[in-house]
C-alpha cells in the first residue's frame, strides 16, 4: 500500500474520532434536552446516536488501511464493542425485573467518550509517524 494511502487513511481516522467525540457531546445535550427541556423526545437522541455508526466505520476501516499501532487498534475494536453495546441496552427487551439494566446506557456512554477521547489523542500523537 502507498505511503499517500496510508497517510490518508491515518488523517481520515483522526477526523472521525474528532466526529465520533463531537457526536457524544451532542448525545449528552440531547439526553439532557429530552430529560429537562422536552420531556420523552427521544428522536433526535436516537437519530444521532445511530448516525455515529459512520465515524465509527469508518475508524474501523482505517485502523486496517493506515497500518495504526496496536494500541490504536485494540482502543478501535474497543471503541466498535462499546457502540454496539449501547444498541444493544437498549434494543433487547428487558423483563420488568431487569429494567435498571437500561440504565447502563448511560454508563455505557461514559465509557465510549472515555475511550474514543483515548483514541483521538493517540492518533493525534501519532498524526506523522
Amino acid at each position: 500500500m502507498s505511503t499517500s494511502m496510508k497517510r490518508c487513511a491515518r488523517i481520515s481516522y483522526l477526523a472521525s474520532g474528532f466526529a465520533l467525540v463531537a457526536g457524544i457531546y451532542l448525545q449528552v445535550y440531547l439526553a439532557t434536552a429530552a430529560v429537562s427541556v422536552q420531556y420523552g423526545n427521544w428522536s433526535a437522541h436516537v437519530m444521532v446516536g445511530r448516525a455515529l455508526v459512520a465515524p465509527v466505520a469508518v475508524m474501523l476501516l482505517c485502523t486496517f488501511l493506515g497500518k495504526l499501532p496496536r494500541k490504536i487498534n485494540v482502543l478501535t475494536l474497543v471503541t466498535v464493542g462499546l457502540y454496539l453495546l449501547q444498541h444493544a441496552l437498549m434494543a433487547i427487551p428487558m423483563p420488568d425485573g431487569l429494567l435498571w439494566v437500561k440504565a447502563l446506557h448511560g454508563v455505557g456512554a461514559l465509557a465510549l467518550y472515555t475511550v474514543a477521547h483515548m483514541v483521538v489523542v493517540e492518533a493525534f500523537r501519532g498524526r506523522n509517524a
